[in-house]
């Protein structure tokens, strides 16, 4: 198998620096990201832990990231593989399993319903400033967990149009557990990636009410942000704003996304949130507000702008 994974490695990668693995199973080639030249070749590829890492840009991720990212033909990702293709991230065949949580209603079309579910389109029209079209747009829906209990689904659909994840949260808030989610990692996906436009400025916000109620917005589904969105905005060249919480674990998690994502040359904005609130809570109008005071930082400057900001 390891010769196997050697002839496609050169194939994908070129000459490495060295023809055999060292004795940590890692080969050197010129980095596809950077370009970093053949006469550094700083692009280790660890053939036993199939993990790659750039010591210039700082690219890192899994094999199969590395594959999916310079449009490798899947075959040929099967056959670095072999047979634990299937247990090797194989993003597209987990995507096509994802369903709808069994229930779904869409809620543009629940007007008729009960008043629970009246208050909860009034929720999002009124207080979110979201309207009928977005509601559409989205897909939002909702499914029921007793009389008064429903959780309200935000699905999520990758850059072809295919259902790849979703979220479902508890509507009173109180129904537990709070979220629901896939038996997906939420790594292996970038929320709503059909509707972001990478050339444009790409906001990241923590969760998906947040990204409903901003422009252009990837939720981190928490407060790091993975390799596969880091991919995404380093090799579409993306403008960034950072729109997190404004409680003090959003500030501080502001402050490392920033730095890591200047560390491999993306450009940052950032913007913060009034103390104790997210985007979700200030609405979609209140949102447009707040982006027109970002700050543009650099990797000089981030302690600074934190310090101003009382962190």
């Amino acid at each position: 198998m390891t010769h196997d994974k050697l002839r496609i490695l050169k194939t994908v990668l070129g000459e490495p620096k060295r023809s055999n693995p060292s004795d940590k199973g890692e080969l050197d080639y010129a980095c596809p990201f950077c370009h970093s030249g053949d006469r550094k070749k700083k692009f280790a590829v660890n053939v036993q832990k199939d993990a790659a890492h750039c010591w210039i840009c700082e690219w890192r991720g899994s094999v199969h990231l590395l594959f999916r990212e310079l449009n490798i033909d899947p075959k040929i990702t099967e056959r670095y593989y072999r047979n634990r293709v299937r247990e090797a991230s194989n993003v597209e065949a987990v995507e096509s399993t994802v369903e709808l949580p069994e229930g779904y209603f869409p809620l543009h079309k629940a007007t008729g319903e009960g008043i629970l579910v009246k208050t909860i389109l009034k929720d999002f029209t009124h207080k979110r400033h979201l309207t009928s079209k977005d509601i559409d747009r989205y897909k939002i829906g909702y499914t029921t967990e007793g009389r008064f209990a429903f959780r309200i689904i935000v699905p999520s659909y990758d850059e072809n149009g295919n259902l790849n994840f979703f979220t479902a949260r508890s509507y009173p808030m109180d129904l537990k557990p709070k979220y629901l989610f896939p038996h997906i990692s939420k790594n292996d996906i970038i929320f709503n990636e059909l509707f972001i436009n990478w050339k444009g400025n790409v906001i990241l916000v923590e969760g998906v009410f947040d990204a409903l109620v901003t422009p252009n917005a990837v939720p981190l589904l928490g407060k790091e942000l993975h390799d596969l969105l880091l991919s995404k905005l380093i090799k579409n060249r993306s403008l960034v704003t950072l729109l997190l919480d404004g409680d003090s674990e959003g500030v501080k998690a502001a402050k490392q996304v920033a730095r890591k994502l200047l560390k491999h040359g993306v450009p940052v904005d950032v913007v913060f949130c009034p103390k104790n609130s997210d985007p979700s809570d200030l609405g979609k109008e209140k949102v447009k507000e707040l982006l027109l005071t970002a700050k543009s930082v650099s990797q000089m400057d981030v302690d600074l702008l934190w310090r101003l900001h009382g962190m």
